[in-house]
């Protein structure tokens, strides 16, 4: 194991802060051992102060790729822990599509509604809503509306996630243990042992790159933002920074949902909290 002193995990982890927004304390040298080792042994470099060298260039480089590939957490899953989604299935998703089909009717300019699913990894978060909100949409009595008429946008700081999040390929375990049997018949095409998202859907979600910390990401306006499972991994100037921010691209009455272990409380204002069931999410001051 390659020696690492702990000014150089303090410099280490700054420059990774830096970089992602993610916090690394004392007790995660091992992060640093197992995920940043071969990267730095790969690229030539005899020493984790040389990594630190390399890093601090302002010019974002393959290394600065391959670090943040490593040491970000790219844990997902489709239809992950269910009560969002229900809350969307149930009152955020028909509220938008309802909106969207009066901004239609009044201005015929697309898209008519838009989400942002924030840090969307390997994809099944987005690709979940995106199945949803086709269902509710082919649903309408009047079919007023497509899935042309929306915007989605999904965002990653990793070039790698993003490749398999737009080929939507997934294994069969991936897909069968999180879609219900009407969907993976829908929007799944079987290829051998793995299963591909269907073309339309595909098509829909505008999978980029993008970086919460540093203003990148289109502006906006959104109806909905997804930022699960993210926030956890921030300070707390960071989540004031990035909630700031998702303030401002929401739409009044806009809503952002986070993850159940992440809340905005002493964090950012201008958010109203509402609850459906054991889901919460948080919806723009209108006055805003």
């Amino acid at each position: 194991m390659m020696p690492l002193s702990q000014g150089t995990f303090d410099r280490l982890a700054q420059l990774i802060h830096g970089l992602c927004g993610l916090v690394l304390t004392n007790d995660k040298a091992y992060l640093i051992h197992h995920r940043l080792e071969p990267i730095v042994t790969q690229s030539g470099l005899r020493s984790y102060d040389e990594l630190c060298d390399r890093l601090r260039s302002p010019t974002l480089s393959l290394l600065h790729e391959q670090v943040i590939e490593a040491i970000t957490t790219h844990e997902t899953s489709f239809f992950r822990d269910g009560h969002p989604f229900e809350a969307l299935r149930q009152v955020l998703l028909p509220e938008l599509i309802e909106v969207a089909g009066q901004r239609k009717r009044a201005l015929g300019v697309r898209p008519h509604g838009r989400i942002w699913c924030a840090a969307a990894s390997t994809g099944e978060e987005a690709y979940s809503v995106a199945m949803l909100l086709d269902e509710l949409v082919q649903s309408r009595p009047r079919r007023d509306l497509d899935l042309g008429d929306f915007g989605f946008l999904a965002t990653d700081i990793s070039p790698g996630v993003l490749e398999v999040a737009r080929a939507g390929v997934y294994s069969e375990r991936d897909v069968v243990r999180g879609v219900r049997p009407p969907y993976q018949r829908r929007y799944f095409k079987q290829q051998l042992a793995n299963w591909q998202v269907v073309e339309p859907l595909r098509r829909l979600i505008d999978f980029r790159r993008g970086n919460l910390l540093d203003g990148t990401i289109s502006p906006g306006p959104f109806d909905l933002i997804l930022c699960r499972n993210v926030l956890i991994y921030f300070d707390e100037e960071t989540r004031r920074r990035v909630c700031r921010r998702f303030h401002a691209m929401l739409r009044s009455g806009g809503v952002l949902m986070l993850g159940s272990a992440e809340n905005l409380y002493g964090v950012s204002e201008g958010f109203t909290s509402e609850q459906l069931g054991s889901a919460f999410f948080y919806r723009k001051d209108v006055s805003e």
